[in-house]
């Protein structure tokens, strides 16, 4: 009777191509009809899982790891949803609660310093969970398989995946740790894992793993920052989230900024505000947003507080040490929905105790931009 052990086991730890490849071998041996009919059967199996593996939707992404039961390699799928169990381990459960929060710190302040708004809302991830995905008639303890690091960048990959409703695609497969910096950690066995792709998802044009990884690969790709790595994955990734501002977060708090003129010729700096679905409960929320983003009122030249709901916010605000200490010039706000031939009216709340350009009370106009005049939240 023919031994198949050897291409069973690839196929049952779902390393179909390479158990494919075992299989066609043994068609060349002196083969009964039976066996051979048994084997061609076993070949089409293969394939059919293969399929099954390759078609991967939003929110899914490739990453190898190494089986140190046999040291063989095998690439397994991520996937975030909102209703699946994740059923991870304890050191992986861990692993996502900690990705989860980089991933959200690090959307922040990509939109902050890529898009020019300051945002801080929920973006509703504590409900996403993340699970490794079945490999079918797979006989191996995935739960026991994946641990180390090297998962992360696949968990921060499905994750933003997920939040921008963006298929990736099976031509990505990652490796690396995730740091609390936005950059990308160097993890161990990057040219076994590169083996393992070869073989198996040869549709895969580009493997992103941490820089110096040296291996010189045709389709390896060495990043260092998760920026680097979204620009890669998600073409036009601004736009992206910018497209969907309905669809990223909920209870948001937004800041844009632009330089003004005012009616007598000055030059001033407008902080336009607006939020969304917050509720009073949540005023603490103002708050922490306004003394994060203290910098922003401080600017040379004079602030305008310019947004819907402001009012409750200015004492907020000009409670905070790192405003009232620091004002270059004044601060006033903008009052009324009125604009006349472009301009606002504003009155200053502020001013630097030394004196400045304007004096508490001084109402003013000031030229407004319509670009933030009829939207609800900017993003």
């Amino acid at each position: 009777m023919i031994n198949l052990f050897y291409p069973d086991s690839l196929k049952d730890e779902g390393n179909y191509n390479q158990a494919i490849a075992a299989y066609h071998k043994t068609l060349l041996n002196n083969l009964s009809l039976r066996e051979k009919a048994d084997v061609n059967q076993k070949i089409a199996a293969a394939k059919g899982f293969y399929i099954s593996v390759a078609n991967i939707s939003v929110g899914e992404v490739f990453f190898p790891v190494i089986n140190e039961a046999n040291s063989r390699g095998i690439v397994l799928t991520g996937k975030v949803s909102l209703n699946e169990d994740n059923k991870l381990s304890d050191e992986l459960t861990e692993r996502w609660q900690k990705i989860k929060k980089i991933t959200a710190n690090f959307l922040d302040k990509y939109l902050f310093e890529n898009i020019k708004t300051v945002m801080a809302l929920d973006w509703g991830i504590e409900q996403y969970n993340y699970s490794i995905k079945t490999i079918p008639n797979s006989k191996i303890d995935l739960d026991e398989l994946v641990e180390g690091e090297s998962v992360e960048l696949a968990m921060f990959i499905s994750l933003v995946s997920f939040i921008i409703n963006k298929n990736i695609g099976n031509t990505f497969a990652f490796t690396g740790k995730v740091n609390d910096n936005f950059s990308v950690g160097f993890v161990t066995r990057i040219q076994e894992k590169n083996n393992v792709i070869s073989a198996e998802r040869p549709m895969v044009k580009k493997f992103i793993v941490p820089f110096g990884s040296k291996t010189n690969t045709k389709f390896q790709v060495e990043l260092n920052t998760l920026e680097k790595v979204v620009k890669i994955v998600f073409p036009n990734f601004n736009k992206m989230l910018i497209k969907k501002q309905n669809d990223i977060g909920n209870r948001r708090i937004t800041l844009n900024t632009y330089k003004t003129t005012a009616m007598d010729r000055k030059k001033h700096w407008v902080v336009k505000f607006t939020h969304q679905d917050l509720q009073n409960s949540e005023a603490t929320k103002i708050h922490d947003f306004l003394k994060n983003n203290a910098e922003h009122y401080i600017k040379a030249d004079g602030v305008i507080i310019d947004g819907l709901l402001i009012t409750y916010a200015i004492p907020m605000l000009v409670s905070l040490r790192e405003v009232t200490n620091h004002i270059s010039d004044f601060i006033a706000v903008r009052y009324g929905r009125n604009i006349k031939n472009g301009f606002a009216e504003a009155f200053v709340i502020r001013t630097k105790n030394i004196g400045g350009s304007r004096f508490v009370g001084e109402h003013f106009e000031y030229k407004i931009n319509p670009e933030y005049e009829h939207v609800k939240t900017i993003t």
